[in-house]
């Protein structure tokens, strides 16, 4: 749950202490102020209450995110993942990760091995197919991965229904929180910012999507 959320409702729960004479009119005010806030944010959510006693229960069901774990951030920045899970978290998404090692095969796709890659391939449908099943975003940090995803795999597997869901249900970061999460809102950078675009990340969706980001943020890019 993000923060800006479990402030405001701990702010509810303050404004309504319970006595024996206003304990219905209260819960029936605090309920209606509990469903706006959580309808207003976007969260699942049914609620449930034991009014005698002041006591109202909330279950939230968090839409879940697949993290797609690319070679470089995995093997050699894991902070940036930690960072993307992290804001994610924050936006009011569960975060996954693949159960086994998987590749996206870029390097052997460029490099002409294509039968490899095409196995390669394979294997990432079958280890993802129920949460492409399930309509789950694949949220790509690498822009290579996701070209991958978007551009190279589908021509390999023409008739394949999961590679038409990976390549619809893959987003960069930056695009799934201006699409999917446009409220969230992780405070003020107050610092200038360097933006260097990816090549593949130009040719796939260019840089529309981390500008306005950027900005939403409070920081000058360049």
């Amino acid at each position: 749950m993000s923060k800006t959320v479990s402030a405001k409702m701990r702010k509810l729960e303050k404004c309504c202490t319970r006595t024996e004479d206003n304990v219905h009119e209260l819960d029936g005010e605090y309920l209606r102020d509990l469903r706006r806030l959580l309808d207003h944010h976007g969260y699942r959510c049914s609620l449930y209450g034991h009014f005698g006693q002041g006591c109202i229960h909330a279950r939230i069901d968090f839409e879940e995110v697949l993290l797609w774990p690319d070679t470089f951030n995995n093997h050699f920045h894991p902070e940036t993942a930690e960072a993307a899970v992290e804001v994610l978290e924050t936006a009011g998404y569960s975060v996954t990760i693949p159960s086994i090692p998987l590749c996206c095969g870029r390097g052997l796709y460029n490099q002409g091995m294509r039968l490899t890659a095409r196995r390669m391939w394979r294997r990432i449908l079958t280890h993802l197919r129920p949460a492409l099943s399930a309509g789950t975003p694949i949220i790509v940090l690498e822009p290579s991965c996701a070209a991958v995803f978007r551009d190279e795999l589908g021509p390999l597997f023409p008739q394949d229904a999961d590679a038409r869901r990976l390549k619809e249900q893959t987003f960069q970061l930056a695009e799934f929180l201006n699409r999917r999460a446009p409220q969230f809102y992780p405070g003020l950078l107050r610092a200038p910012a360097l933006l260097h675009g990816h090549c593949h990340q130009k040719a796939l969706t260019g840089m529309d999507e981390e500008i306005p980001l950027l900005s939403r943020i409070g920081s000058e890019e360049s």
